[in-house]
């Protein structure tokens, strides 16, 4: 067998996980493949039969089931065997971006030099209430707005964090 094609994004695996990672790499313009094994597609959570839990939200609510944040939060820590949450010091909004970034950071590898001062969302990716994440073209962080800020470039090939503008507009 011989391969001629390119791919900028190897996912193995075709569950819940390879399908996001697959996915959110064409959404921010790279060409990923997919590899599955078996003859379906799902992977492990093909054995969930389609069942997606999600804690306390407003359907289970209505139909008079409790759950409070504290309970989700608690069998999230059972299942996740209680591992330490190395942002539980942080607000969680500011955590949660924190996690989005290094994220982000993983699945472009390479890439971060090709995608440099690019919008990597307009709230389509992980979607946030506010903000947008971005490759700074300066230091090419992986940035939030509303952690790093950001000198937006109307042509989305020069966006900036706020350190790295405030740098250009001084040196100007």
């Amino acid at each position: 067998m011989s391969w001629d094609d390119v791919f900028d994004v190897v996912v193995i695996g075709s569950g819940i996980a390879g399908v996001s990672t697959a996915l959110a790499a064409r959404e921010v313009g790279l060409r990923p493949i997919l590899l599955e094994k078996a003859e379906k597609l799902g992977g492990g959570t093909s054995f969930s039969m389609g069942g997606i839990w999600i804690g306390n939200n407003h359907l289970a609510r209505a139909a008079g089931y409790r759950d409070s944040r504290d309970d989700v939060l608690a069998y999230m820590r059972f299942v996740a065997a209680d591992e330490a949450d190395e942002d539980a010091d942080l607000p969680k909004d500011e955590a949660g971006r924190r996690k989005i970034k290094r994220q982000y950071l993983d699945l472009l590898g390479i890439r971060i030099e090709k995608l440099k001062g690019r919008i990597l969302n307009r709230e389509r990716i992980n979607k946030t209430i506010d903000g947008i994440y971005f490759i700074c073209a300066k230091c090419l962080k992986v940035c939030h707005s509303l952690d790093d800020g950001l000198i937006e470039d109307s042509n989305n090939q020069n966006n900036q964090c706020g350190k790295c503008g405030k740098a250009r507009t001084v040196a100007a």
